[in-house]
């Protein structure tokens, strides 16, 4: 009977030890994999808010060099972005994309036209998809995630040529100074909800501080055309 006992005993640990190990392996994503999965779903999202703040400021935060902000709307095949630039709002301007038509908004021209969607989506000044950028596994590699609650994140760094390499050289301006910190949030459901970027760098021999901060929402509100929609002048 003890042997009996003994035997079920070592049966049941065995079988938890089993079921722990399943579960813990369930539980979350590696770093890797989690990123690699939030890619995916971002590059066929049809639905999505996108907005970056972009900040230049001293290396003590007193003053504001300049400062933008991006923001990306998609509703099926209806689009909408917006640029406001706070150091220079001339280079403000506003666009839709709303049945077969493209609309425009800059300084004091509004114009729409004519297009398709393909040629719509085809303009890189026009719509913005959802995207991570590509970072080859050894970047992720024994990276772990952090913080409390639902929201958990990453961070990894890069070089200035790294960067480059990954991110493009745009926007940049000047030389970067050090390393760059490319940190990633994901919900609880491993959504990728924000990013932000951060790096200083040196411009006319001073030192500045610039960061990046990017929400990202699989959904978006209703597209609607521009209240003023039939004074925008019609263009072939």
């Amino acid at each position: 009977m003890k042997n009996k006992f003994k035997a079920l005993i070592a049966t049941l640990l065995l079988l938890s030890a089993i079921l722990s190990s399943c579960a813990s392996r369930h539980a979350g994503l590696s770093v890797t994999d989690a990123y690699s999965a939030a890619s995916d779903s971002l590059s066929s999202a049809n639905e999505y808010e996108i907005i970056t703040e972009r900040k230049v400021t001293s290396t003590d935060g007193l003053e504001v060099i300049s400062s933008d902000k991006a923001t990306y709307r998609r509703k099926a095949d209806r689009f909408y972005m917006q640029n406001s630039d706070v150091s220079n709002p001339l280079l403000n301007m506003e666009g839709w994309y709303i049945d077969g038509y493209s609309y425009a908004s800059y300084r004091t021209m509004k114009v729409k036209t004519k297009a398709s969607i393909e040629e719509y989506t085809g303009s890189t000044s026009s719509s913005v998809s959802p995207y991570l950028p590509s970072i080859e596994a050894d970047f992720l590699k024994g990276l772990r995630f952090e913080g409390e609650g639902d929201e958990k994140h990453f961070t990894v760094t890069f070089s200035d040529a790294q960067y480059v390499d990954i991110f493009g050289s745009a926007g940049i301006g000047g030389t970067i100074d050090g390393e760059v910190r490319f940190t990633v949030y994901f919900d609880s459901d491993a959504n990728v909800t924000r990013t932000t970027t951060e790096f200083y760098r040196i411009l006319s021999e001073t030192r500045l501080y610039s960061v990046t901060n990017t929400s990202i929402k699989l959904s978006s509100p209703d597209i609607d055309p521009p209240a003023d929609a039939d004074s925008y002048q019609l263009v072939d």
